[in-house]
Order: C-alpha cells, then structure tokens, then sequence
C-alpha cells in the first residue's frame, strides 16, 4: 500500500477475513511496519530470537505460553512519507471518544487505600495504581486514522496497532519506553519513572528522583541475577 486508501482496503480485507495484523511506527523512524499472521496463538518464544514483534502480559516470571509473535517473515515496510498529507487534518480531530463509565470514586479510593497500606506494611517501595475508563466509540471512529493521528502526534514514541480476533484483542497505543535494545552486543533498557508537566522549566525533585532510582535498582538487581546465573552456568 502506497496511500491511505491502499492501505485501509488491505486492512478491511484483512478484518474481513478474520486475519491477524499489526502496524508498528518505531521512535523517529520514517516507516511504518506491517505485519501479518494467518493464525495467532499464544505461545513460548523465550528461547527464539527470530525477528518479529511480541506482545506479552506483564507477569512475574516466566510461563510456559504467555506470548503472541507476528513474525518478521511475514512484514513489509511501508513509507512512512505516503500519509504526510493525511495527518494535517486527521490531528485536527482531537477527541475520538465521549466519556460513558469509569471505575469509580469509591472503588478507587479503596484501591489507593489499599495500596499505602501496603507500602506502610514493607511490602512495597512503590505502587502504580490505575483506574479502567470504558468509552463510547462513535459511528464516525476510523482506527485507522485514529494510528495514524497517533503516529503524527507523538514521533518520538513506538506507536502499535495490534489486530487479533483470534484471541479477541485489540490495542492501540504510543510509548516512549524502551525495554530492550541492543547495539553491538550491548543491552540496554530504561527506567522510566516520574512525571511532570511537560511545560513545566523546574528541575526534578526529590519525589521524581526517588521514584526513578527505584525503578533503576530495580532494573540493576535483575541484571546483576542475570550475570550470577550465566556465569554459574558456565
């Protein structure tokens, strides 16, 4: 697909056909990743190292199943260039939903109850709590130009759309965070922790700085099991 309209037929067919895909926009690339899968099902890749791209629940530890990977055998590349002209005016739309039902006040107080009362037990140094926001989808929604407003609003992140009616799901979203990379046999990952207002000149504060440290002890103990066991192994 060279254009918008290229492209949404192909993903209508696809739809149609109840077949698997995803459209992956990594941070300042100039293409947008398309891949497809006849059959997805969750399976064990913890030992492959086949390109593609995976999607897996945060769990702690390793489960025998618990990935779906669209392989790179079955992408293609698309210019990233071809919908420039589109995101001019799919930008200018920036509210896709209406508020319909949340979790709730009282639910979520209990929750954030629940989570200092942890802490103040020792169980934790830190607790993310988050609230489940059900939305109206209108007649008008295009998911397509909702991925690539997207894609035209946040280049610096990976911007997913991921498609699987096999396992009755589908996610969209724009990250900034990188799990993990390598380059020249060197692995990285970051510890992305804190927040504030994306205007705001004052430096980071003892709070940020104490959420971020605690994520990357976090990230240096994992590593220093990972080099103890490796060695033991060898």
């Amino acid at each position: 697909p060279t254009n918008i309209n290229q492209l949404s037929d192909q993903l209508l067919r696809l739809r149609a056909q109840k077949q698997s895909f995803t459209l992956v926009k990594l941070p300042l690339s100039d293409a947008i990743l398309f891949f497809t899968e006849k059959q997805l099902s969750w399976q064990n890749v913890q030992n492959s190292f086949e390109d593609g791209f995976v999607i897996a629940p945060f769990l702690f530890g390793i489960s025998s199943n618990n990935t779906l990977f669209f392989s790179a055998k079955n992408k293609i590349e698309i210019d990233f260039s071809a919908f420039a002209s589109n995101f001019e005016t799919v930008n200018q739309t920036s509210d896709f939903y209406s508020a319909n039902l949340d979790t709730g006040k009282v639910q979520y107080k209990a929750l954030v109850a629940n989570a200092v009362k942890h802490i103040k037990l020792g169980k934790a140094l830190k607790v993310v709590t988050s609230r489940i926001k059900q939305i109206n989808k209108p007649s008008t929604f295009n998911p397509l130009e909702s991925y690539l407003a997207l894609c035209g609003k946040f280049p610096k992140t990976m911007v997913a759309w991921v498609y699987a009616p096999d396992q009755n799901l589908e996610w969209m979203g724009a990250s900034p965070e990188s799990l993990l990379s390598i380059n020249n046999s060197v692995a990285t990952s970051m510890s992305l922790a804190g927040t504030r207002s994306v205007q705001s000149s004052l430096s980071w504060g003892e709070k940020e700085l104490t959420e971020q440290a605690i994520v990357t002890d976090y990230l240096k103990s994992i590593y220093c099991l990972l080099y103890t066991s490796d060695a033991a192994d060898e």
